[in-house]
């Protein structure tokens, strides 16, 4: 399964009925990103363990997030704004410092 399915799926189980729910199902759907992307870095000092192919993979990452929010969009899912405003995992991703100097080494 892709990963903007993945995370559609999560989102359209999860009930919300309180500001807990809604928490919970953003940091499922940032767990689920990571489990995703992790097992696919390229191992350092191999050809393919560049910063340029980490950067590849996080930005496929960062699509799915976005593929996701806008299908969610198109269905008027009403807490799409959770996963669009300040909250993207791209947003999240690049708000780490050691993390965001990894992605542009990869420019």
């Amino acid at each position: 399964m892709f990963l903007d399915e993945k995370l559609y799926n999560r989102v359209k189980e999860q009930k919300i009925n309180s500001t807990d729910d809604a928490k919970q199902m953003l940091n499922d759907l940032y767990r689920i990103c990571e489990d995703h992307y992790k097992p696919l870095l390229p191992i350092p000092g191999t050809p393919e363990g560049t910063f340029k192919n980490v950067r590849i993979l996080l930005n496929k990452t960062f699509t799915s997030w976005d593929l996701c929010v806008k299908r969610l969009e198109k269905e008027n899912y009403p807490f799409v704004y959770l996963l669009k405003d300040n909250t993207s995992y791209k947003e999240l991703y690049l708000s780490n410092s050691a993390l965001k100097a990894i992605y542009d080494k990869g420019k």
